[in-house]
């Protein structure tokens, strides 16, 4: 093969990552942490200082909805487990906390579906996936992080 082919080859071979998962259904790929392109939406139309009050209430109001996620999942109560697991799920999807978002997704979908057992299981995983979004979160909108 000619040197001069060889971009066009290997991207004629890669699989995008979007279809991925169609294409490799077996192939689990872990979300980022922070959509850094929502964030900057958001911070395009309301400014930062919305987007800090914003994360400010997120930081505040998520330990509580944690430990009522962790207490529906003692009780496996599915109609619980499903309405806070669409709560935080909205919150993450506002500030883009890919990860977290796809964690809470999960177990709204398995709550809504009758498995609170499995809805349940998450529950611990949630709370890393809190602290890692926190953190990024808290990084992102620093002052100096490109804003």
């Amino acid at each position: 093969m000619a040197p001069q082919r060889l971009p066009a080859t290997i991207a004629a071979m890669a699989i995008p990552r979007r279809n991925l998962s169609q294409r490799l259904p077996w192939v689990a790929l872990p979300p980022a942490t922070l959509d850094l392109n929502a964030i900057a939406q958001l911070t395009s139309e309301v400014g930062i200082e919305v987007v800090i009050e914003v994360v400010g209430v997120f930081r505040e109001q998520t330990p509580s909805l944690l430990t009522a996620f962790h207490a529906a999942a003692t009780a496996t109560d599915g109609d619980a487990l499903d309405r806070l697991a669409h709560r935080l799920k909205g919150s993450a999807l506002t500030l883009g906390l890919s990860a977290f978002a796809a964690i809470t997704a999960r177990a709204e979908h398995l709550a809504h579906s009758g498995d609170a057992a499995g809805a349940a299981a998450l529950a611990d995983d949630l709370d890393g996936a809190y602290a890692t979004a926190i953190a990024a979160l808290e990084t992102a909108i620093q002052p100096g992080n490109g804003r």
